[in-house]
């Protein structure tokens, strides 16, 4: 049998995230952009998740949040209005982009699902 932490994603979006403990019992609030991030960032603790087609659901650390954010997902965060009108990879750095999503807390911070675009 297949351990949690080694599912791979196989579509999205995601109906459901976990980790190595199993399924969480959370679910979807809505989508976010950078501004709601930052709000979010500004308000308390942020984990972010990474979901990657073919790969396994990959967890920030929650003391690497605020980094990552900074490093990785500021230029990469792409607005819901502007991916539901489309947009081109090429337009983006590496030529990926994100689509993100708030979720309800796991152990006291927010989630934000980060679903990778290439």
């Amino acid at each position: 049998m297949i351990r949690p932490e080694q599912r791979l994603i196989m579509q999205t979006p995601l109906t459901e995230l976990w980790d190595a403990r199993g399924t969480l019992p959370i679910k979807e609030r809505r989508d976010v952009g950078c501004e709601q991030v930052r709000q979010l960032l500004r308000d308390g603790p942020v984990r972010f998740v990474i979901a990657d087609c073919g790969r396994t659901i990959r967890w920030i650390a929650l003391e690497d949040s605020f980094r990552f954010w900074k490093e990785e997902v500021k230029s990469h965060l792409i607005d819901w209005s502007v991916h539901v009108r489309g947009t081109r990879l090429e337009d983006w750095p590496g030529e990926y982009f994100y689509s993100g999503s708030e979720w309800d807390e796991v152990d006291g911070a927010a989630v934000v699902l980060l679903v990778k675009h290439h």
